[in-house]
């Protein structure tokens, strides 16, 4: 939009005639917050959740439904998250906080085996083994590997 507003005053339809409008449609406007990272974030998530959906009435409900920014996106994914077993639960939330907490990137071996140890136990205790897919299900696309 800067760049045509800047040119606008340099063209004309001939010496002293204004120069032409420049109306976008309504249906191209969109909110500054597209325009940064965080909004590509939010269409990626938005988008895995409608692909999970099976029907076209359920499309059509969520794309009703959608959260308005980044953050109202992730608290809607982890209380879906939150809504599990608490088993997968623990998982999920081990894995974050060990993201989280990581000096430098874990490898996906180091992830999941850091993701097994349980903290709650005083025994040193491994829950069941568990592969990169099932951890990136429970996590809900809150958690990619690279």
């Amino acid at each position: 939009m800067r760049t045509l507003a800047g040119r606008r005053s340099g063209v004309g339809l001939g010496r002293g005639s204004p120069p032409p409008a420049f109306h976008s449609p309504p249906a191209f406007h969109s909110p500054p917050a597209f325009h940064s990272p965080p909004a590509f974030q939010w269409v990626f998530l938005q988008t895995k959740q409608i692909l999970e959906l099976e029907t076209e009435a359920a499309v059509r409900d969520r794309l009703g439904k959608l959260p308005c920014d980044l953050e109202a996106t992730y608290e809607e994914i982890y209380e879906k998250i939150k809504a599990r077993n608490k088993h997968d639960r623990a998982l999920a939330d081990r894995a974050f906080k060990w993201v989280m907490c990581a000096c430098e990137p874990l490898s996906s071996e180091e992830l999941l085996s850091a993701t097994r140890l349980e903290p709650e136990s005083d025994v040193f205790d491994l829950s069941a083994e568990i592969t990169e897919s099932q951890l990136l299900h429970l996590c809900n696309n809150l958690l990619l590997l690279d």
